[in-house]
């Protein structure tokens, strides 16, 4: 936890807290005030919801859209990110956490000095598929074998269970494999980078991710990306992912931005404990090896046949490949297909389609998560924010500009974690000059939590549950409107009372 050498800001001295913020480029000293919770337009516009519509994860959810707290809005880029916190209770998410740990075959990924392991990885599909992933040009992961019953039979239970929660997408549409990564405690992490690999199409088609969290709470960070970097001088996401939690990467968020998961403070005892974090996604181009390689040529070469027959006689040169990336033309069964070049012109040894990989079909039930189909009018609305359009969350909940920030090592416990440094506020009044991260302004605001909660059961004997849900918040959140925990006596004054009686 985060410890100063002099008396925390009182949190209702604190600057409204922000929903959003843009602060100066990293290592910059300036000072940046929001004009608005939100990213700048980009140059060139993405397709808009109502040109292709592309339904949500959220949509499918037994709890409703509306328990989905929205991350990012971007409608512009086609980036949305979606949040249920606490969507799997403590029975489940520790069973899983242990057994995975256990069970699950993993390989340590070091940092680019090859000198620090950074996290350990695993990496899973379902059914028949044997691809491997890669990190970067060569870390290779391989698909455990079909004999390991044990880890195999325990992903399918947990993928079981996270999608049983969205009763409105059939298993068919379920997603076809999954990443693992263990960090064994606060001090190891992973950089800025997207999950752009050629094998889920994340930077040519909408690309959906469904994140799990299990364990240890740990920060989680997006940002726009630009030329491969993470533009942090347009702003950041910030929030903290914990036991249970689910977080959705949706549309092109793989094409416009970068995330990270950022090395805790030494100081920072909530965030030391070992975490577990699975992100469950739909791989769109398998190996040539694969099983699943062989059924989309089938599906290719049928494909192929049928415009043959439609564009008998018809002179205009055949589609576009659907894809080119380090050099593989990707074809895409559903459009109009691309004809490989004839014989002659290739080498004598190649295959018909080396150098080509092929789109997987999807399951009908499926396509409206890619922008590939019409909406499912079962679903429940998008949870679109309210507050702005486009929209991106702070790094803290609540509403209210957020003011001045600075790109610096927070002056209570220090931390950086990028550029050198972290974006940070200033302490108020009493603190002028001293700039907090947002980790410290949250344990701080715990800590006042906890003395108004033991203050008040001294004098009187109360449902603090009742107590928190005065105002109608969920789950008894006591954050309120600005995001802050405000002391005993302003609580008092900004919510009503419950019936309690004297001890």
């Amino acid at each position: 936890m985060c410890s100063v050498p002099f008396a925390a800001p009182s949190l209702a001295q604190l600057p409204n807290d922000p929903l959003a913020w843009a602060p100066q480029a990293a290592g910059q000293p300036e000072i940046c005030a929001v004009p608005a919770p939100c990213w700048p337009p980009p140059d060139v516009a993405e397709p808009s919801l109502e040109e292709q519509p592309l339904e949500f994860i959220c949509q499918h959810s037994a709890a409703g859209s509306s328990a989905w707290q929205p991350v990012l809005w971007d409608e512009a880029r086609r980036c949305f990110s979606f949040y249920y916190p606490r969507a799997l209770g403590r029975n489940e998410t520790e069973s899983f956490f242990n057994r995975l740990k256990e069970t699950a075959p993993w390989q340590p990924l070091h940092d680019k000095t090859k000198t620090r392991v950074s996290r350990h990885t695993a990496w899973f599909t379902r059914a028949s598929c044997n691809c491997t992933y890669t990190y970067g040009e060569d870390t290779r992961v391989e698909a455990k074998s079909q004999s390991d019953d044990e880890f195999r039979k325990l992903m399918d239970d947990i993928v079981k269970c996270v999608f049983s929660k969205f009763p409105s997408l059939p298993e068919e549409a379920w997603p076809n494999c999954a990443n693992l990564n263990l960090y064994e405690d606060g001090s190891e992490g992973v950089g800025w980078h997207a999950d752009d690999e050629l094998i889920f199409m994340g930077t040519a088609r909408d690309c959906p991710i469904l994140s799990l969290s299990l364990g240890g709470t740990r920060e989680f960070w997006i940002s726009l990306k630009s030329s491969g970097a993470p533009d942090v001088k347009k702003g950041v996401v910030e929030m903290d992912l914990g036991d249970g939690d689910l977080l959705t990467l949706e549309g092109l968020m793989q094409k416009h931005c970068m995330h990270l998961v950022p090395r805790s403070s030494a100081s920072d005892e909530m965030r030391q404990m070992p975490r577990i974090n699975i992100t469950f996604r739909w791989m769109r181009l398998h190996k040539h090896q694969c099983p699943y390689a062989k059924v989309a040529l089938a599906f290719y070469k049928m494909a192929q046949q049928a415009d043959e027959a439609e564009d008998a006689g018809d002179d205009s040169p055949p589609a576009l490949p659907a894809h080119k990336h380090d050099g593989m033309i990707v074809l895409d069964p559903a459009a109009r297909t691309v004809k490989p070049l004839p014989r002659s012109q290739r080498g004598s040894k190649r295959d018909e389609y080396e150098h080509t990989a092929i789109m997987s079909p999807l399951p009908p039930s499926a396509r409206a998560l890619f922008g590939e189909g019409p909406v499912n009018r079962v679903c429940s609305e998008a949870p679109c924010p309210k507050e702005a359009n486009p929209f991106i969350r702070g790094w803290s909940t609540g509403s209210g500009p957020m003011g001045a920030v600075k790109w610096q090592p927070c002056d209570a416990c220090g931390h950086t974690c990028y550029g050198g440094g972290r974006p940070c506020q200033e302490g108020g009044i009493d603190f002028p000059g001293e700039w907090y991260c947002r980790t410290c302004f949250k344990h701080w605001a715990e800590e006042e939590k906890q003395q108004a909660s033991y203050q008040f059961t001294q004098l009187v004997d109360w449902n603090y549950a009742a107590l928190c849900n005065a105002g109608g918040l969920p789950d008894g959140n006591l954050f309120m409107q600005n995001g802050w925990m405000p002391d005993a006596n302003l609580f008092m004054q900004a919510a009503p009372m419950p019936t309690f009686h004297a001890v």
